[in-house]
């Protein structure tokens, strides 16, 4: 029992990391594309 409850927990753990890391290209990806179209734009 408590062998899946620690599994479960590190999976858990991995989810959060893994969103966090997406969540972080997905902010720094359209910036960077939105400031290329920007000064190709200007």
């Amino acid at each position: 029992m408590r062998q899946t409850e620690l599994k479960a927990k590190l999976f858990l753990r991995m989810l959060c990391a893994l969103s966090l890391l997406l969540l972080g290209f997905a902010h720094q990806a359209p910036q960077a594309v939105a400031g290329e179209g920007y000064h190709a734009a200007a």
